[in-house]
């Protein structure tokens, strides 16, 4: 999976991907940065403390790559609903294209 620094093609890439949390987790898994939940119960304390250390490190990289995704959307979905209505629509009158 590529990054893009190309807002429309990002907000794109997203929507493919079945919305911002799906893209995320996909974006994490390519980059080794996904956990795989576990039942804590069953682990010693030096499992429990890696197992942290791990939710901690992917905390931190969805918390960066939620940052790259969030400044996209407001301009970018404007820009996606105008590239999917006739352009009459938005010459004639200010109402937008919802169908």
């Amino acid at each position: 999976m590529t990054t893009t620094t190309d807002p429309v093609a990002l907000w794109q890439t997203i929507h493919q991907a079945g919305g911002v949390r799906a893209y995320i987790d996909a974006q994490l898994k390519a980059r080794g940065f996904l956990v795989e939940r576990r039942d804590v119960d069953a682990m010693s304390d030096r499992e429990k403390d890696a197992y942290k250390k791990e939710l901690k490190r992917e905390a931190a990289e969805r918390k960066k790559t939620r940052r790259r995704t969030s400044g996209t959307r407001p301009t970018v979905k404007n820009e996606l609903q105008r590239m999917s209505c006739p352009r009459s629509i938005h010459r004639s009158n200010s109402r937008s294209c919802s169908g």
